[in-house]
């Protein structure tokens, strides 16, 4: 299998993946019963989501700024989620999965960034890594919420970025060769 088809199996699979997840939190906003919030959240998650998206296709080189800090933003949580468990699982009792809905919102720009420029594809897949593992290590050094089951339903939320980014920093350019172009389709490698 070539990289352009591994790394054309992936974006496909991560994409289907978040219309899934952004379906799923917006059926969640929608079963409570405030209506004016519901409307609110959907807008949000999707408005931030497909504005992201659409800089990141169209602008990669300085899009990519801001997808950095978005990793370094959920890297952060996640370690404060390892630090302070009690704190963050308190948070999120109350509010909801907050930290993996945030890296959700992160994630899927950069599913698009990877995908646009090839030069770009590897540091997409590193960043994917670090936003779909964070908050997974964040809730394994947590035993009580291990027990509890968050860290299987974190997993099952950001997990499938963490296989992407994996195929993506695989296939992908090292920094040294991310100005040759894009392999055909045609070729073995």
């Amino acid at each position: 299998m070539t990289r352009f088809a591994i790394r054309n199996i992936a974006f496909f699979v991560m994409l289907g993946f978040a219309v899934l997840e952004v379906l799923f939190i917006i059926g969640e906003y929608w079963a409570e019963p405030s209506r004016l919030e519901a409307v609110i959240g959907s807008i949000g998650i999707i408005a931030t989501i497909t504005g992201i998206s659409i800089w990141a296709w169209f602008s990669p080189r300085t899009a990519q700024y801001y997808l950095w800090v978005s990793a370094g933003v959920i890297a952060a949580v996640g370690l404060w989620w390892a630090l302070a468990p009690r704190f963050v699982m308190d948070v999120m009792d109350e509010e909801g999965p907050v930290i993996p809905v945030a890296a959700i919102i992160a994630a899927v720009p950069m599913v698009l960034w990877g995908r646009r420029e090839w030069a770009f594809t590897r540091r997409a897949g590193i960043a994917l890594l670090i936003v779909s593992i964070a908050p997974i290590l964040g809730v394994a050094f947590s035993p009580e919420d291990v027990a509890r089951g968050v860290l299987q339903a974190v997993a099952i939320m950001t997990g499938p970025y963490a296989i992407g980014g994996l195929a993506y920093t695989l296939v992908g350019p090292s920094a040294r060769n991310a100005h040759q172009e894009e392999p055909s389709s045609l070729s073995v490698t």
